[in-house]
């Protein structure tokens, strides 16, 4: 078994040794590509700086005459803006994740008619419980 280990050490070693790889390779970056990918929100950067006028406010017809842009591509959803905020929440649905998770589990989650936001809150209610009953210790002897 020793000698089987050994082997494999040895051929793994050999096989490290013979990787080269440069930083060079590993932190290449294209900057055509980068200023192709952001030319539509450049764009848009222009287009409301200049027209006094909130990212909000433009109609469809105004986001499709800015060049490189239109409404499908823009993602509403991006790690810039929030997806779910405090206006979205669902207190009925809270309240079922906050005061009965379980019932609330078949209530509000595996019920088809639920909308996104309301399983959020019940998730965000469930959570909110579980963080407060293990900072009280409830139930813990």
């Amino acid at each position: 078994m020793k000698k089987v280990l050994l082997l494999v050490a040895v051929v793994a070693g050999m096989m490290i040794s013979t990787v080269k790889a440069s930083t060079a390779d590993l932190f290449s970056v294209d900057q055509v590509s980068i200023e192709q990918e952001f030319a539509g929100l450049n764009d848009l950067d222009a287009f409301v700086s200049n027209s006094n006028v909130e990212l909000g406010d433009l109609s469809a017809a105004e986001m499709n005459s800015i060049s490189n842009l239109s409404m499908e591509n823009f993602n509403a959803n991006s790690p810039l803006s929030p997806a779910f905020t405090l206006a979205d929440m669902d207190w009925a649905s809270f309240a079922w994740g906050f005061c009965c998770w379980p019932i609330g589990l078949f209530v509000v989650v595996l019920n088809k008619n639920k909308s996104s936001e309301q399983k959020i809150s019940f998730l965000i209610g469930a959570i909110v419980t579980t963080v407060l009953g293990a900072i009280g210790g409830g139930g813990a002897a």
